[in-house]
């Protein structure tokens, strides 16, 4: 059992690196996000994007050392992704 709680724990981990990875990827392609209903281009989303991504590589990585409170991290980063969705989605001007 607690091998297979271990190998959950690396699964968790592993999911982390894999989706913030690949969420900053996308501003090397494109200089443009939107934060909280503000839409931000140039330096200012690269330095917002690359932030969120480097703290969920980094609870990743505290998810994979085993540390308990990465996972406070882990949800506290997934409810503020999920908030700044919701915004933006809400705010958004409708199509005809």
């Amino acid at each position: 059992m607690k091998n297979s709680t271990k190998n959950i724990k690396i699964g968790i981990a592993i999911s982390h690196w894999i989706f913030y990875g690949a969420f900053m990827f996308g501003i090397f392609i494109d200089a443009e996000a939107w934060f909280f209903g503000f839409k931000l281009s140039g330096v200012s989303a690269q330095a917002t994007v690359l932030g969120i991504g480097i703290s969920g590589l980094i609870i990743g990585y505290f998810i994979f050392i085993q540390k308990k409170k990465a996972y406070f991290g882990a949800i506290a980063l997934t409810i503020l992704m999920g908030a700044n969705l919701a915004f933006n989605y809400l705010t958004a001007p409708k199509l005809p």
